[in-house]
């Protein structure tokens, strides 16, 4: 039998198997859909954990660099940060939310100054979710070519080309004067140039400051009203207009123009060279701390045969570093030096001669002139009146006051002028007086007298007792030898002798031959005041401490040899620090130059051997200088020309009450005194010098470089190189992060 299927039939099976298709794609897609919103879900729970992880590590992070900021720019113990910072987020973490909470731990880098690594790590309900490891330093102030802290009220920066290349920042505001000849129309070189350049001020914003218009600076042209300069008062001075800044005019004052114009936080000032001291007097691993010696003098830390630290002269010194033929650093030292004695009074007997008296009989007459007593005239010169005479002179006068801007920092001078007065004297008039004198004359008779016989003292050759109160000078030797035969002696000062001594530092592969002796390399040849020369082991670390006034520094620096490099082939940065926290001064006398013994004749000065050409910067930073002190002065010789000065330059310390705590000023900020400037003869009259400073300078408050056409001028131009090889050079309160790194707990 045959059956024949309609085409009805055929349809209801087609649908039947697309139905059985769709139910199974429905339920392998529900299938999937089940699966996959889940896991969904699961990754947006995990995303949003991972951002509030991160969110809590970044507040431990914030948190423990701000407190770092807060502390003064010393370096700190891992004992300080233990007991002031860690210990209290390790006893109770800081609670961000009913599941969140943070704690923050900050380690100092062993053999790093102002370098700490911190770690931050969020906690989940209690259990370790994610960490942030960091590690952050203080930014250095050899960062700057120009920094003030403090900027005198009197005192006007005259703009110039190319006068600052490199970063220039203060804490105040900028005062600047605008040359009236077409500064803004140049097209010369900026203000501020170089690759580096920006401008930042710290305290425009703050209330009570100027109220300035536009850029919040202050720009001067010379107009002085009722004896004060005036700012922003025409529009050829200030840099912008109603419409804004005038883009051509901020490129005259800046490299870059106004991006790189800024306003900055204040950046808190160095109050003491302590990082500095320590090494300087660093003392070998297990050996009694550092002694200061008790009168004025020099020392090298360390013990009978090996060098340990730096150098530490304690009283005034004149400096000078100079290069041996071979290469090595010598540093010449000369102290007018006063040694430690005694007074001791003693009572002693002084005998004196025995007399007699005794008669003399009479012997020959004897023939002498007769006198009489008579009245005599005599003639004498005396005043006998006053004529009245009248003087017409001229006098200087002060008329008002001026503003002098001549090619640096300059200030509000008296004007003078020379006016014509008369005046009356009183000339005394002169005549012979006669006047009667009752004298002795001789009346040109002899006479004939008998001498009658006389009384006289003879000596009996006998002594009798005399006993006197002296005082004497004793030795500190003789003293300390015997004590208790001096029960009333006081300490005191010889007469101060000029001495000369000095220290060579054996870091040339020739080695040292000089003053009788032969050195190799890694030694150090100590000449001492006495004559005595030592030869002993090791390097100094580059630190020269002086607890005193540098009174002369000059010369070629060359680093010292890295401590940390068994080949002795690298160097480091050197310092000489005049001890800024007891306020001392430092004055450059001479250009301060920079070792260099490379192959480029570019780089290689042809006039002085192993120095680096004037005008060139460091090719790199092992022999770059940091110089450090509560006042710096230019004080050289003009005849001798443009003074170079090669190295970073700190001048000026913030003030400390007993208890180590900043002395603020009305404002709230620390009081910073100390600076740099001209030495005070200089700016009285004696020419215009110049000077060039390759390196950075940072000064407490801003001085004067030259006044009326005395004193010095100066260009100020950055060395990276510098920058970037003075670790131990003071630092600011800002710190940087280096290195940022978040991890999740289950990650190594």
């Amino acid at each position: 039998m045959m059956i024949h299927w309609s085409s009805r039939s055929r349809q209801a099976g087609q649908v039947l198997l697309l139905t059985a298709f769709f139910v199974f794609v429905l339920f392998t897609l529900a299938l999937a859909y089940f699966k996959l919103v889940p896991g969904e879900l699961n990754s947006a729970l995990r995303s949003r954990q991972a951002v509030a992880g991160e969110v809590a590590t970044q507040a431990g992070f914030k948190d423990a660099t701000a407190w770092l900021e807060a502390q003064p720019a010393v370096v700190l113990t891992q004992a300080r940060l233990d007991s002031d910072y860690n210990d209290v987020y390790q006893a109770a973490p800081a609670v961000l939310s009913s599941n969140w909470s943070y704690r923050a731990k900050i380690t100092a880098r062993p053999g790093a100054p102002f370098l700490y690594d911190i770690t931050s790590t969020a906690l989940f309900d209690g259990r370790v979710a994610r960490e942030s490891l960091a590690t952050v330093t203080r930014t250095s102030f050899a960062r700057y070519a120009l920094f003030i802290d403090t900027w005198r009220e009197d005192l006007i920066y005259a703009m110039k080309p190319n006068a600052i290349s490199g970063p220039f920042h203060t804490n105040g505001f900028f005062r600047l004067g605008v040359p009236s000849t077409g500064f803004y129309e140049s097209g010369q070189t900026p203000f501020v140039s170089g690759p580096h350049a920006y401008m930042s001020q710290a305290r425009v914003t703050e209330e009570g400051s100027l109220n300035f218009s536009g850029d919040g600076s202050a720009y001067y042209d010379g107009t002085v009203v009722g004896g004060k300069p005036q700012f922003n008062h025409v529009a050829t001075v200030v840099p912008y207009n109603a419409g804004g800044g005038i883009d051509s005019r901020y490129r005259s004052i800046i490299e870059g123009g106004r991006s790189n114009y800024q306003v900055t936080e204040h950046i808190g000032f160095p109050d003491s060279a302590n990082q500095l001291y320590q090494q300087a007097v660093k003392m070998p691993e297990g050996s009694p701390p550092f002694a200061l010696p008790g009168e004025d003098g020099f020392v090298v830390p360390g013990d009978s045969s090996r060098v340990s630290g730096g150098l530490y002269i304690k009283g005034d010194v004149e400096i000078e570093l100079a290069l041996s033929p071979e290469g090595n650093q010598i540093h010449h030292l000369r102290q007018a030096v006063s040694e430690n004695e005694y007074t001791v009074e003693e009572v002693v007997n002084r005998p004196i001669p025995k007399f007699e008296r005794k008669w003399i009989p009479p012997g020959e007459n004897i023939t002498v002139p007769e006198y009489e007593e008579k009245l005599v005239d005599v003639t004498r010169q005396q005043i006998i009146g006053y004529n009245e005479v009248v003087v017409n002179t001229m006098v200087e006068v002060t008329v008002g006051t001026q503003l002098q801007m001549v090619n640096g920092i300059t200030t509000t001078v008296p004007i003078k002028e020379l006016r014509p007065i008369s005046r009356v004297d009183k000339v005394p008039v002169y005549g012979n007086v006669t006047v009667s004198e009752m004298q002795m004359v001789p009346t040109g008779n002899m006479i004939t007298i008998a001498d009658e016989g006389r009384w006289v003292d003879q000596p009996t050759g006998e002594f009798e007792d005399n006993f006197v109160t002296e005082f004497r000078t004793i030795s500190t030797e003789e003293y300390e030898a015997n004590p208790e035969a001096y029960p009333g002696a006081i300490p005191s000062l010889s007469e101060p002798r000029v001495m000369s001594g000095q220290v060579v530092e054996v870091t040339a592969d020739g080695g040292y031959q000089g003053q009788g002796v032969s050195a190799p390399k890694g030694s150090t040849v100590i000449s001492a005041y006495d004559g005595n020369v030592v030869v002993k082991q090791g390097n100094l670390n580059g630190v020269t401490f002086v607890d005193g006034n540098i009174t002369s520094l000059k010369g070629v620096s060359k680093g010292a040899l890295s401590q940390a490099d068994p080949t002795q082939e690298s160097f480091v940065g050197r310092y000489i620090v005049a001890n800024p926290q007891a306020g001392r001064k430092v004055n450059l006398t001479g250009d301060l130059l920079q070792y260099y013994a490379g192959n480029d004749a570019g780089l290689r000065d042809p006039q002085k051997p192993m120095t680096l050409r004037r005008g060139k910067l460091s090719p790199n930073g092992q022999h770059a200088m940091g110089l450090v002190a509560h006042t710096v002065r230019l004080k050289p010789s003009l005849s001798a020309g443009i003074q170079h000065l090669y190295g970073a330059i700190l001048a000026g310390c913030a003030e400390v009450d007993a208890n180590g705590e900043p002395v603020n000023d009305g404002s709230g900020k620390p009081i910073v005194k100390g600076g740099f400037g001209t030495d005070q003869e200089l700016l009285a009259g004696g020419g215009l010098g110049e000077f060039r400073l390759y390196g950075g300078l940072v000064e407490g408050n801003a001085d004067l470089w030259n006044v009326g056409g005395s004193g010095m001028t100066g260009e100020l131009i950055y060395d990276p190189a510098v920058a970037q090889a003075l670790p131990e050079f003071p630092r600011a309160t800002e710190v940087v992060t280096l290195r940022y790194h978040d991890r999740y707990a289950s990650q190594p």
